[in-house]
């Protein structure tokens, strides 16, 4: 069983390696996908960095 990612660094880099399983990388597309609509309800600037990053 994975580790979820801490960051949204962590995330792209799981996502690039040619390891992770298609399971694992549709889990993490969704998980992607949620932290997305949460930063649109949510327009706090302490979240613009990672929302640059996505």
């Amino acid at each position: 069983m994975a580790i979820k990612p801490a960051t949204v660094l962590d995330l792209r880099q799981r996502l690039a390696k040619p390891e992770t399983t298609d399971e694992e990388t549709q889990a993490l597309q969704l998980l992607m996908a949620r932290m997305v609509e949460v930063f649109e309800n949510d327009t706090r600037l302490d979240y613009l960095q990672e929302v640059r990053q996505l």
